[in-house]
C-alpha cells in the first residue's frame, strides 16, 4: 500500500509540476511540501500544521484529502512506542489475602499523613489555561511563529507595532497601516507612511486547538526599490512574490510589461469580464473603486462580473486566467506569474475612438 508521500510525489510528478510550481500556486513554502513528501513530520509545528497543508497540498493535486489525512493519522500511531506493559511478560498471580492486607497498611499511612500534616498556607494547584497574549521583538531575521489574539509584533520606531486584533476563519492585523484581513495562505505587504523598509507577511495556517484560535504568520522586512507599491483598495496589502518593485519601476526587466488593446469604440460603455480558470489561483479584484474581493479559484472554475467604467485585478498565476470580453481573449501573463493590472478605457492616441485595454500595474 502506497505511503502518503508516495501518493502526493506521484500526483504531482504525474500533473509534470516542480515543487517551486506547487509552492507559487499555493502559497505553501517548498520546504513544508517536500517535508510531507518526505514524510518528515519533524519540520512542522504539530500536527494540526502539518494536516492543514497536506489537504491543501491534496486538493490542489485533485486527491482525495480526507482519504490522506486518515491515512496520515494512522501512520503516525504506528509511529508510536509500544507501551512497556506490551514487553514485559505476565507476573504470577498474588495471594489476595495478601493484597488485601497490604493495601490496609497503605491506607492507614496516608490517613495517618493527611490528620497530621499541617493546613496553613495550603494552596491548590492552579488549572492549566491558554497562554497569555505577549509581544516578540522583530530582531531583524523573518520571524515564524504562531500567534493568538492580542499578541503584538515590535518592529522598529518607523514602522512601529503590528497587533493581531483577531483570529478565526481569517486573521486581522491593525498598526500605523491601518487594518489588514487575511486568509490562509495568503501573503501581503504592509506599507507604511514614511518608512524605508516594507513588512511582508505570510498567513501558512489558521487552527483552533481547544479554546484558543492560532495564525501560523511570518514576518518579513524587504526594502524599496524606488516610490511607494500601490496596494489595490488600501493602505494595507498586495500580493507579492520575491523582492519588492514598485509600481511603474523598471529596475526589474521581468516585469516591464505593455498594455494590451482588447476593444475599440467610439464612446466608453460597460462591459462583462468573464475568466475560466485553468489552474489552481488565488485571486483579487475592485470594480468601479468599490470593495476589494478575493478568493482562491480551482481548475474548472469561472468567474463573471459586470464592469462600469474599470477593474483591478491581481492574481497568483497569470497562465491560469483565461479572460474573455465580448468575445475577446484576453492575456493576463505566462504560467506562475504574480502580478496586478488594471482593464479600462483609454483614448485613442489617433483621436476620435476609446479603447479599452488591460495595463499591466506589474
Amino acid at each position: 500500500m502506497e505511503s502518503v508521500g508516495e501518493k502526493l510525489r506521484k500526483a504531482r510528478e504525474a500533473k509534470n509540476v516542480s515543487l517551486d510550481q506547487v509552492s507559487r500556486e499555493t502559497n505553501i513554502a517548498k520546504r513544508y511540501l517536500q517535508a510531507l513528501e518526505e514524510e518528515d513530520v519533524s519540520l512542522f509545528p504539530g500536527d494540526t500544521y502539518a494536516i492543514g497543508f497536506l489537504r491543501n497540498y491534496a486538493e490542489y493535486l485533485g486527491l482525495n484529502s480526507a482519504e490522506l489525512i486518515t491515512l496520515y493519522k494512522n501512520m503516525r500511531l504506528q509511529e508510536q512506542p509500544v507501551p512497556i506493559e506490551a514487553l514485559l511478560d505476565k507476573k504470577r498471580s498474588i495471594n489476595p489475602f495478601l493484597l488485601i492486607g497490604v493495601g490496609g497498611i497503605i491506607l492507614m499511612a496516608v490517613g495517618l499523613f493527611l490528620f497530621l500534616r499541617p493546613t496553613e498556607g495550603k494552596k491548590e494547584k492552579p488549572e492549566v489555561t491558554s497562554r497569555a497574549a505577549t509581544k516578540v521583538q522583530y530582531k531583524g531575521v523573518p520571524l515564524e511563529q504562531a500567534f493568538i489574539e492580542g499578541d503584538e509584533i515590535l518592529f522598529p520606531e518607523e514602522i512601529g507595532a503590528v497587533r493581531v486584533v483577531k483570529v478565526g476563519s481569517t486573521v486581522e492585523l491593525a498598526g500605523t497601516f491601518g487594518r489588514l484581513v487575511m486568509k490562509q495562505g495568503q501573503e501581503s505587504l504592509l506599507d507604511l507612511p514614511g518608512a524605508k523598509q516594507l513588512v511582508k507577511v505570510t498567513c501558512s495556517t489558521l487552527q483552533r486547538e481547544g479554546k484558543t484560535s492560532k495564525a501560523l504568520l511570518k514576518f518579513e522586512m524587504v526594502q524599496r526599490t524606488g516610490g511607494a507599491i500601490a496596494a489595490e483598495g488600501g493602505k494595507a496589502g498586495t500580493e507579492v512574490s520575491g523582492s519588492a518593485v514598485p509600481v511603474g519601476s523598471t529596475s526589474d526587466p521581468a516585469r516591464v510589461q505593455r498594455s494590451r488593446v482588447v476593444l475599440e469604440s467610439p464612446n466608453r460603455t460597460p462591459f462583462t469580464l468573464e475568466i475560466e480558470f485553468t489552474g489552481y489561483c488565488f485571486f483579487r479584484y475592485r470594480v468601479d473603486n468599490g470593495e476589494r474581493e478575493e478568493k482562491y479559484f480551482r481548475k474548472g472554475e469561472t468567474f463573471k462580473i459586470d464592469v462600469q467604467k474599470e477593474i483591478v485585478l491581481g492574481f497568483s498565476n497569470a497562465g491560469a486566467l483565461r479572460g474573455r470580453i465580448q468575445g475577446k481573449e484576453i492575456e493576463f501573463g505566462r504560467p506562475g506569474q504574480v502580478g496586478v493590472g488594471i482593464l479600462k478605457w483609454m483614448e485613442n492616441p489617433g483621436g476620435g475612438s476609446f479603447r479599452l485595454e488591460f495595463v499591466p500595474v506589474y
